[in-house]
């Protein structure tokens, strides 16, 4: 997934400070985080780093 379709998808399930910080913290890290993501793949990932 793209980090446009990361933050689109997940700003459907909590707010935009959470989302941004979560992408930005994991794209950080390694800008290629997502490319193997599917969307329940990446709400997993995101609910439990929450």
């Amino acid at each position: 997934m793209s980090h446009l379709e990361v933050i689109s998808f997940l700003l459907e399930h909590a707010s935009e400070e959470k989302v941004l910080d979560y992408v930005a913290s994991k794209i950080r890290t390694n800008e290629n985080y997502f490319v193997s993501f599917n969307k329940d793949k990446l709400l997993n990932d995101f609910l439990i780093s929450s």
